[in-house]
């Protein structure tokens, strides 16, 4: 499928599901971590960012608070959502507007430790699908307010836990180890890009992370995907990027050239 950039009104209905769905799990908050293709446009606002049309949330049902009282599958259909398969951690939000938009809602559970990331989890009344190195989201993560309209039009300010940067860019290498998606590179490529502080300092505050075995992990899967300017990353970033009007030469060799500050910056010793 060419990938496109997401008409504004697209991009203002995930937004809006995102703010809801905060808003209803309230009781769940310090349990669910925004990940995916939202967060480059929460954290780097007005660079640009093509956005998604899905609210990706991590749920760490160790961190449940006691005052969690109704499930989340309960609260969710509760307040509009539906579920193409029931107790399944999937959910749809229909946004009205001139013409309505279906904004999917993903919940994944973090790993469980021996188990196979391929099997689902039980966790209270959903089946949950389980990310490899999703524990970094909670790590890496940052809690600021997130500002928008819900969907019946209600302005409403929420505060979001957000996977941190250095480990999104370690959640995406696993996503680019484990599936054939070119947007997987774009966001990689874009952060490193975009980020305030530059891709050496953003290396510098991986290191952190690749102390972890996760976390090293990706680093490793990085370093292989952008080893040239002809590997993967830098390809697959060109080629979302040409799809959406922007310079595909330009795109990889940006790409590729950042993608090298970053992992070297990230694998220097810390200086003592």
């Amino acid at each position: 499928m060419t990938p496109r950039r997401p008409l504004p009104r697209e991009s203002e209905a995930s937004r809006a599901v995102l703010v809801e769905v905060l808003q209803v799990l309230g009781a769940y908050r310090e349990a669910l971590c925004v990940i995916g293709g939202l967060v480059p446009e929460l954290l780097l606002p007005a660079r640009g960012h093509v956005g998604s049309l899905d609210v990706d949330l991590a749920f760490d049902a160790r961190r449940v608070q006691p005052s969690a009282y109704a499930s989340i599958r309960r609260c969710l259909l509760a307040a509009g959502y539906t579920q193409p398969a029931a107790g399944v951690g999937v959910f749809l939000r229909s946004v009205p507007g001139a013409r309505t938009v279906t904004v999917k809602v993903d919940l994944v559970a973090c790993e469980a430790r021996g188990a196979s990331p391929m099997i689902p989890i039980l966790v209270q009344d959903l089946r949950l699908g389980r990310l490899t190195g999703m524990d970094l989201a909670f790590d890496g993560s940052v809690t600021t307010t997130v500002r928008g309209r819900m969907p019946d039009g209600a302005e409403n300010a929420v505060s979001a836990r957000i996977v941190g940067l250095p480990a999104f860019l370690c959640l995406k290498a696993f996503a680019l180890a484990e599936r054939r998606k070119e947007k997987d590179a774009y966001d990689i490529a874009f952060v490193l890009r975009h980020c305030a502080e530059g891709p050496a300092e953003l290396g510098r505050a991986a290191r952190r992370i690749a102390r972890l075995e996760r976390g090293a992990e990706a680093l490793s899967i990085l370093a292989q995907k952008f080893e040239t300017i002809e590997s993967l990353g830098p390809r697959w970033n060109a080629e979302f990027c040409g799809a959406i009007g922007d310079d595909p030469a330009a795109a990889a060799r940006d790409a590729y050239e950042r993608a090298q500050v970053f992992l070297r910056a990230a694998s220097e010793p810390e200086a003592k």
